[in-house]
C-alpha cells in the first residue's frame, strides 16, 4: 500500500521537474550551438505533452484494473 503512494509521489515529482529539465537542456543546446538551436524548446514541448498523455493514460489504466 505504501509502495503505491510512493510510486504516485514519484510520478508527480518527475513530471513536475521534467519541463524544468527540458528548459535547462534547451539552454545548454543553445549555448553549444551558438544560437542555432533556438527552436529546441518549441520542438521539445509537444513531445513532453505527448509523453505525459501516454504515461497518464497508462497510469490510469493500470489503476483501473486493480
Amino acid at each position: 500500500m505504501i509502495a503505491k503512494y510512493l510510486l504516485g509521489s514519484l510520478f508527480v515529482v518527475v513530471f513536475t521537474i521534467l519541463p524544468l529539465l527540458v528548459y535547462g537542456l534547451s539552454d545548454i543546446a543553445l549555448w553549444l550551438t551558438e544560437g542555432k538551436a533556438q527552436f529546441a524548446l518549441y520542438a521539445s514541448f509537444p513531445l513532453y505533452c505527448i509523453v505525459l498523455l501516454y504515461v497518464s493514460k497508462a497510469w490510469i489504466n493500470c489503476h483501473n484494473q486493480q
